[in-house]
């Protein structure tokens, strides 16, 4: 079985769906969807975010979304090239 095939099924069983490029789950904190949509890692995610790793990783587990302005505006940047409306944005 192919890399990528292992990946969609894992994506597939984790309840995620595979939309073209987009993978998203409605269940998700918002900025594990963008971050899912976007095909990029929590590190990646942070340094778009212009924050810390581990603070991306909270946003991700515990949900919400930043309060800093510069943190927020790149979110919503990042929800824009993901195709994702998030409330509260």
């Amino acid at each position: 079985m192919s890399r990528a095939l292992r990946k969609n099924l894992q994506f597939i069983f984790l309840g995620i769906k595979i939309d073209g490029m987009t993978k998203t789950t409605e269940e998700a904190p918002p900025v594990k969807q963008i971050r899912l949509a976007l095909g990029i890692t929590q590190e990646e995610m942070a340094r778009r975010m212009e924050c810390s790793i581990s603070s991306a990783r909270r946003f991700e587990q515990v949900g919400g979304l930043p309060r800093v302005a510069a943190m927020r505006s790149n979110l919503k940047r990042l929800a824009k090239q993901a195709r994702i409306e998030v409330e509260g944005l």
